[in-house]
């Protein structure tokens, strides 16, 4: 089956500056114009006992990224030396900001009576801002980006059913950019014959053929991704794309939300609110759009509120069946299915990226979707 390869050209990004008795050093950058670079100033270093020296720096992100964080130290003759020992504000997972603190202390590095001789401290922010890589998928004639695989904190201890927060290990996988649209599904039902009767309502909340396919069943999804050679995304992949590559954050963009940002309800000023085509919002890092509000997503797992306690490492997937036997035999299923995403009839606490809703498999409504994933071939 061809496809196109359709790729975003990417800079990895980082910014230093440095100083510790010699002037700031800095390194020459290409920009990506969709993402900013983020900026290391205000670098300071002290050495506050024998083999203890005191770092400060701010570092800030403007599209919010967590950052990771490291120091190298460059002698004067130009030789670069790699820290050993650090703690503080180092590493993975740096949260933007000022007077940021790193203590490093010195084991055999460097000889310690030579450390203030014309050193240079060198702090490197990382926003790791991933390639877009996109592809267009047939039959359905689809965009979606790859979701690089990755290990990810999974859940919150701030949603009832997002308990215990546990580390997931996600193979790569290609997601839909946009939720799957009326027309496509229209396309769909044509080619095959398969019967759907539902449009009047659908065209009551979805007036164009790029509004987000409603109406939609569980098994409804199903069939549609079968055609379509995909399938639904586990739990687990649909909240790691919907972070968009940022850890413990609430939503796609941060751990805040505006409705610039999503479609969704603030039920003092939206009686009115209604659906929108699907990419009127920003994408997250890895290129998603409308993860959080719109409409809600199926997912392929059944829904357990303990399956947290006990789910496996890596890719994990709830309910008895297997991915291959419920792409055979999704209409024999009757349990629960998990819903990801909330909607526009929503408000900002149920578009979360760690929030869970399910329904059952024959469930429909006007606030319902989904959107295709397909494995990366090995």
């Amino acid at each position: 089956m061809p496809f196109y390869n359709n790729l975003v050209i990417h800079i990895l990004r980082h910014c230093l500056f440095l100083i510790l008795l010699c002037p700031i050093v800095s390194q020459s950058e290409l920009i990506d114009p969709e993402n900013q670079i983020p900026r290391v100033s205000n670098v300071t270093a002290k050495q506050i006992g024998l083999n203890e020296v005191s770092v400060s720096y701010t570092a800030m992100d403007q599209n919010g990224d967590q950052l990771t964080i490291s120091m190298i130290v460059i002698t004067k003759d130009g030789k670069q030396v790699f820290p050993k020992q650090l703690s503080g504000d180092v590493g993975l997972a740096v949260m933007s900001g000022k007077q940021k603190k790193i203590l490093w202390t010195i084991t055999d590095e460097i000889p310690l009576y030579h450390f203030s001789d014309g050193y240079v401290v060198e702090i490197v922010a990382d926003d790791q801002h991933q390639p877009t890589t996109k592809i267009h998928w047939q039959p359905d004639d689809a965009e979606m980006v790859l979701v690089p695989a990755g290990t990810f904190l999974m859940g919150s201890e701030e949603m009832q059913h997002a308990q215990p927060i546990h580390k997931v290990e996600i193979s790569a996988f290609y997601m839909d950019t946009y939720e799957v649209t009326v027309g496509q599904y229209k396309r769909f039902t044509d080619f095959t014959g398969y019967e759907y009767n539902d449009w009047a309502e659908v065209a009551k909340f979805s007036p164009t053929e790029e509004h987000p396919m409603i109406f939609v069943t569980w098994y409804d999804a199903m069939a549609y991704c079968v055609w379509a050679k995909k399938r639904l995304p586990t739990e687990a992949e649909w909240e790691y794309a919907a972070r968009g590559g940022l850890a413990r954050r609430s939503y796609p963009w941060g751990t805040i939300i505006n409705q610039q940002q999503a479609n969704y309800t603030d039920f003092d000023n939206d009686d009115n609110r209604l659906l929108q085509s699907v990419g009127n919002f920003p994408a997250n890092g890895y290129g998603l759009h409308d993860t959080a509000g719109n409409v809600f997503e199926w997912c392929l797992d059944a829904f357990d509120d303990k399956f947290y306690k006990n789910s496996r490492r890596k890719d994990p997937l709830a309910g008895e069946l297997s991915l291959a036997e419920l792409k055979k035999n999704f209409g024999t299923v009757l349990s629960g299915r998990v819903l990801r995403g909330g909607s526009y009839r929503y408000s900002a606490e149920y578009v979360r990226v760690d929030y869970r809703d399910y329904a059952n498999p024959d469930h429909r409504f006007d606030a319902g979707g989904f959107r295709c994933v397909v494995n990366v071939p090995k």
